[in-house]
C-alpha cells in the first residue's frame, strides 16, 4: 500500500518572485518583525494569521509563480524516494527569511495554500493613477506552515502524552483531509488504489506521518548527509544502501581515494589510512600501487 501514492506530481513554475501586497495608500505592507503580530515567534505567527482572517486582511507580500514567453513548467515527484524527507527540508526553512522561502519554492513549488489576489488603483509620488496587481501565496502563510510543520517535528520526537497526542491529531488532521483515495489503471488496465495528496504541503504532512508510524524510515546519505528514505518498497531503497545517489557515492569514493593519496605522500602507513579514509586495506593497497605503476610507466618512458 506504501506505493499507492507513488504517483503524485507536482509542477514547478520557470520562476517565482515576491510581489508587493498595497494598501488603500499604495504603501507596501509588510508583516512586522517585533510584536505581538509578528514574525518574531511560531506563536506570534500563529496569533498574526488568525487575526488577518478575522479582519480579511492579508499581511506582508505574495509568492508569486512567473511564466512568460511560453516557459515550460518542470514536473517532478515529491512522495519518489529523493524527495522523501523533504518535510525535514521544509521545517528547517527561517519562515521570516523571504529568500529562503523563496529558494525553496524554485525547487519544489508553491505549497498549494489559497492564494491571494490584489487589484487596486494608486496614485504614485508623481501624483499619476497606476493599476497594482498582485497574486500569490501570502508570505504569513508560508510563515504559518513552516512553523507547523516544526511543531509537528518536535511532537514526534517528544515522549507520549495526551496533549501531544490531541495536538498532533489536530495537526495531521489539519493536512491529511487534502490527501483523497483515487482508482487508477496501470499499463495492463488491471485497477488500482491510489492516495494523491492535491497540494505539496499535504504531502509534505503524508511523509511525515509515514515517518511517525513507521512506514519509513531515514538515513543520512554518507557524502552529503542529506536524508533519504530506506525501504523495500519502490518509493524507497534498501537497507544497505549508504548513499543517495550514485553521484554521491562517486564523489565519496574519489574523495577517500584523493585523501589516501596524500596521506601517503606525508609517509603514512597503510593502516593509518585504511583507519583515516575508512577504507578497507585492500582497496587503499590497490590504489597506491595504480599510483606506482603509474609512475612507473613514466620513468620508463622518460
Amino acid at each position: 500500500m506504501n506505493d499507492a501514492f507513488y504517483d503524485f506530481e507536482w509542477t514547478v513554475a520557470p520562476r517565482y518572485e515576491w510581489q508587493d501586497w498595497l494598501d488603500p495608500a499604495g504603501k507596501p505592507v509588510a508583516v512586522p518583525a517585533e510584536g505581538l503580530l509578528s514574525l518574531e515567534s511560531p506563536d506570534a505567527v500563529k496569533l498574526a494569521w488568525n487575526r488577518s482572517q478575522e479582519e480579511d486582511q492579508k499581511y506582508g507580500p505574495v509568492l508569486c509563480p512567473v511564466i512568460k514567453d511560453n516557459a515550460e513548467v518542470r514536473r517532478y515527484h515529491p512522495m519518489h524516494r529523493e524527495h522523501a524527507a523533504l518535510f525535514r527540508e521544509f521545517g528547517a526553512l527561517d519562515h521570516a527569511n523571504r529568500t529562503s522561502i523563496l529558494e525553496f519554492a524554485r525547487k519544489y513549488g508553491s505549497l498549494g495554500v489559497p492564494a491571494a489576489s490584489q487589484a487596486i488603483r494608486v496614485r504614485g509620488r508623481d501624483g499619476e493613477w497606476r493599476d497594482h496587481r498582485a497574486y500569490g501565496e501570502p508570505h504569513l502563510r508560508w510563515a504559518l506552515e513552516i512553523c507547523l510543520m516544526r511543531e509537528g517535528l518536535r511532537l514526534t520526537g517528544r515522549k507520549s502524552s495526551f496533549e501531544r497526542s490531541r495536538r498532533l491529531k489536530w495537526l495531521f488532521d489539519r493536512h491529511l483531509q487534502h490527501v483523497q483515495g483515487r482508482l487508477t489503471f496501470n499499463q495492463a488496465g488491471e485497477p488500482r488504489l491510489a492516495l494523491e495528496p492535491l497540494t505539496l504541503i499535504s504531502a509534505m504532512w503524508l511523509q511525515l506521518a509515514l515517518a511517525l508510524t513507521g512506514e519509513k524510515r531515514f538515513v543520512a546519505c554518507k557524502f552529503c548527509r542529506r536524508l533519504f528514505e530506506i525501504s523495500t518498497e519502490q518509493t524507497g531503497f534498501r537497507s544497505h544502501r549508504e548513499f543517495c545517489s550514485d553521484s554521491c557515492k562517486t564523489k565519496d569514493y574519489r574523495k577517500r581515494k584523493r585523501t589516501a593519496l596524500q596521506l601517503a605522500a606525508t609517509g603514512a602507513r597503510l593502516r593509518e589510512i585504511s583507519e583515516k579514509t575508512n577504507t578497507e586495506t585492500a582497496t587503499v593497497r590497490a590504489w597506491l600501487a595504480s599510483v606506482n605503476r603509474r609512475s612507473g610507466s613514466k620513468a620508463g618512458g622518460a
